[in-house]
């Protein structure tokens, strides 16, 4: 998977407006400036992990309206198969199981992750 610049995006106009326009309101919604992870595939947008900031870690300067700022890197080299789940009890008895699983929840910390 090859990682691009944000810039690169203005090769596509309508993908980069839909990107911009939802960064702007999941981050209105959130009350949360946001990192989202996705990829553009044969000209389609997809969204495929979003995370808030906690108030430690928005000291960043406020996002000037109308632009989208920095790149991205993947968060891992491949894709995930398995059975989805939306929560956590469920998804360790599946893998007690031996199944494999994605987990998708509103909200993830490594407190959710039993040591």
């Amino acid at each position: 998977m090859a990682v691009a610049p944000i810039a690169s995006l203005q090769r596509c106009p309508d993908v980069f407006s839909t990107l911009e326009v939802d960064v702007a309101r999941l981050e209105d919604e959130l009350a949360s400036p946001v990192e989202l992870e996705f990829v553009v595939e044969s000209g389609r947008l997809w969204y495929l992990q979003l995370r808030t900031f906690s108030v430690a870690e928005t000291a960043l300067p406020p996002r000037p309206a109308g632009r989208l700022l920095g790149q991205g890197r993947p968060a891992g080299p491949g894709v995930g198969t398995g059975e989805l789940h939306v929560d956590l009890d469920d998804v360790l008895d599946a893998i007690d199981a031996g199944r494999s699983v994605v987990v998708a929840l509103e909200a993830t910390s490594p407190a959710a992750v039993p040591t």
